[in-house]
């Protein structure tokens, strides 16, 4: 038995991902195949004496989805590793710029000069900046009150922290949520 990795294009759902996996199974030698849909391959075991790559390949290609050709080792290697540096780099940069903002945080909270600069900085930069960072929650929350859609679990008053609900009855706890304060039920 051999493990590969098959590489698939074109899925985009997991009816997709059913589909070509129903599609190598049925090719004799095949033992076991797992598709992959996030990383776009197809885990397979089979006894490549019985099925070779052209028919695993056919299999695909014959369901709607393609089998981009590998690319070479040089090619591959150096990209990888390139890319590895260039993420080890990004994360150093963003852990130091994160330390500084909060040491500057914590620091000027302490000495008082985070009310030095609520005092220094006119009220109408602050409520730009403020509106500025915050524009994409304040719109997808102003469009849900004007729709009276429910707000996304995540913006606003949180209830039992299992469901999220603020007012009406939990099913998952059997608690009754009111407001911000969450009473037991009385049964």
């Amino acid at each position: 038995m051999t493990t590969l990795e098959l590489p698939i294009g074109g899925m985009d759902c997991a009816a997709c991902a059913r589909k070509a996996q129903r599609a190598l199974l049925k090719v004799q030698g095949v033992q076991k195949a797992e598709v992959l849909l996030n990383a776009e391959k197809a885990v397979v075991e089979t006894d490549l004496t019985v099925a070779s790559m052209d028919a695993l390949r056919a299999a695909i290609e014959k369901v709607g989805f393609t089998v981009p050709a590998a690319r070479s080792a040089e090619i591959e290697a150096p990209l990888a590793a390139q890319s590895s540096a260039l993420q080890r780099q990004l994360f150093t940069i963003l852990g130091v710029l994160f330390g500084v903002i909060l040491f500057i945080v914590v620091a000027g909270e302490g000495l008082g000069l985070i009310d030095e600069v609520t005092e220094r900085v006119p009220w109408w930069i602050g409520t730009a900046i403020v509106v500025a960072f915050g524009y994409t929650i304040f719109a997808d929350v102003i469009r849900s009150a004007l729709r009276g859609d429910e707000p996304h679990p995540d913006v606003g008053r949180r209830g039992c922290g299992t469901c999220h609900r603020t007012m009406g009855h939990c099913r998952r706890r059997g608690v009754l949520h009111a407001g911000r304060r969450v009473r037991r039920a009385l049964h």
